[in-house]
């Protein structure tokens, strides 16, 4: 059996001693990790539990954390933002109201401003602190959208598809081939419908004025630009003692440009005439659904009594009106028949030698168009002059 002697026993209880006296009161050295911060950012807190040596104790500590702010803002006690930013730590744009914005609002810019993503119809997103603008106008345009002052486009046009069509990438509205005035008839408008393309039969010549001021403004008709036929102007010189000279043929054709001059030695008392005057117009084509009837023909008819000077110079003494238009050309026929009598034994109508006394025929020709509206438009005359001497 070992036995200790009493140099041992001292060391030992030397040693406990000097252990048990490095341990402080109040004193917290094994911590835990840091909680999570209250606040991502503007100001939060963490804590974490620090344990003391002496008899197991332990206690909470806590600090400030995420004391930032953002898009230019600063902490003092809480974030203090700068321009249009808002909420705890500036992260967000203030929400005002912009005339025509129905998207969501967004600050950026330098200097920093305020702009709507999205606008109602027809206006765009301007720049920052631009607002909504107004998109440019597409005439005839009934209703338009853009997403900037570049692309404007018509989503609907005034009359659609009946007076204006939608055309050309949608920027543009084009007229149509129309009841009001932009008939196009006798002719087509081709595969569009457009005015633009309207090309008049064989026999016409388009008329056209482009006015987009309104819907009912501008022209796009189809006029004649055939002459009626004169076809026949039987001539009868009567002199005072009832002699006669009638104008002769120069063919086998009694056709009135076949007609010869007369020529005597006796002053006309009378001047017998026989007149017919032709207007016909084929047209081939199918009528658009707008027009419900076309009429072409004789629409007047007169005689010019003109007295013809040795030098060759004529001047007019008397107009007889055969036929007058008087019902806005819905009354021509396609041949009118004139005949009569005209005294010419006054002082006026007395030739010297070499003089000639002149007959001048002339015919005019016109019609109208009726459209779906039973409105009746008048086509333009055409004149026809013969003279026969």
């Amino acid at each position: 059996m070992a036995l200790l002697n009493i140099s041992d026993i001292l060391a030992i209880v030397f040693l406990i001693t000097v252990t048990v006296q490095c341990c402080t009161w109040n004193t917290y050295g094994d911590c835990d990790d840091w909680d999570t911060c209250s606040q991502s950012c503007g100001g939060g807190q963490h804590c974490h539990t620090c344990y003391s040596c002496a008899l197991g104790l332990s206690k909470r500590f806590c600090e400030p954390c995420n004391n930032h702010c953002y898009n230019g803002g600063w902490y003092a006690g809480g974030c203090h933002c700068t321009g249009w930013r808002t909420g705890r730590c500036c992260e967000t744009c203030q929400q005002i109201y912009i005339q025509h914005c129905i998207g969501q609002q967004q600050c950026g810019g330098s200097p920093e401003g305020i702009m709507c993503t999205q606008c109602e119809d027809p206006h765009y997103s301007g720049v920052y602190n631009g607002g909504c603008k107004e998109c440019p106008a597409i005439t005839q345009c009934n209703r338009r959208s853009c997403t900037t002052a570049y692309n404007t486009v018509c989503k609907e046009c005034n009359q659609n598809n009946a007076i204006f069509k939608i055309w050309n990438g949608d920027r543009e509205c084009q007229r149509m081939c129309a009841w009001n005035n932009h008939y196009c008839w006798p002719g087509t408008c081709s595969t569009t419908n457009l005015t633009k393309d309207c090309e008049c039969a064989a026999g016409f010549v388009r008329k056209s004025t482009v006015d987009y001021s309104s819907i009912n403004a501008g022209e796009t008709t189809c006029q004649p630009n055939t002459l009626p036929d004169i076809l026949t102007c039987d001539t009868v010189a009567v002199g005072p003692n009832g002699e006669k000279k009638r104008a002769m043929t120069t063919s086998n054709s009694m056709a009135c440009q076949y007609l010869a001059d007369m020529y005597g030695y006796y002053q006309p008392s009378t001047m017998e005439f026989k007149m017919s005057s032709e207007f016909s117009v084929n047209i081939s084509l199918s009528k658009p659904p707008f027009i419900a009837e076309e009429t072409f023909g004789i629409s007047d008819t007169t005689i010019t009594i003109k007295v013809q000077a040795v030098t060759g110079s004529y001047e007019a003494k008397s107009i007889y009106t055969q036929l007058v238009d008087t019902s806005s050309s819905t009354s021509v026929v396609k041949t009118h028949h004139d005949s009569g009598n005209i005294t010419v034994n006054q002082a006026k109508y007395n030739l010297q030698n070499g003089e000639a006394l002149c007959l001048e025929f002339e015919a005019k020709a016109g019609g109208y168009l009726k459209d779906m509206i039973q409105e009746k438009k008048c086509i333009h005359h055409q004149d026809r002059f013969l003279t026969r001497r």
